[in-house]
């Protein structure tokens, strides 16, 4: 849903953060703000494949979207503690919290 967010358009954000996420296939909005996307994946993630966070990067990214791409080793289809910590440091750079 975060992807679909930021690619529609529909809602106003200041930050994405994507866990093992698919960026539906639809056109990426071509006009407005651009927030930062974090996509964190894990490598082992037997329910969406790791290639989905990477065509969603690039796809973003050829949109002008600023993305960081994070795939964890010895990951599955989870939230592990360093992927929340890499959008926590997300978080407090955008927001300063």
């Amino acid at each position: 849903m975060a992807l679909d967010a930021v690619a529609s358009g529909r809602w106003r954000i200041g930050a994405v953060i994507g866990f093992s996420g698919l960026l539906p296939i639809k056109p990426v909005r071509q006009e407005g703000d651009r927030p930062p996307v974090l996509l964190v994946h894990g490598k082992n993630d037997r329910t969406i494949p790791p290639i989905a966070s990477k065509a969603a990067a690039e796809e973003l990214r050829s949109f002008g979207f600023e993305v960081e791409l994070v795939i964890e080793p010895e990951v599955g289809h989870t939230i592990s503690m360093s992927g929340a910590a890499k959008a926590l440091q997300l978080l407090q750079r955008k927001f300063g919290v």
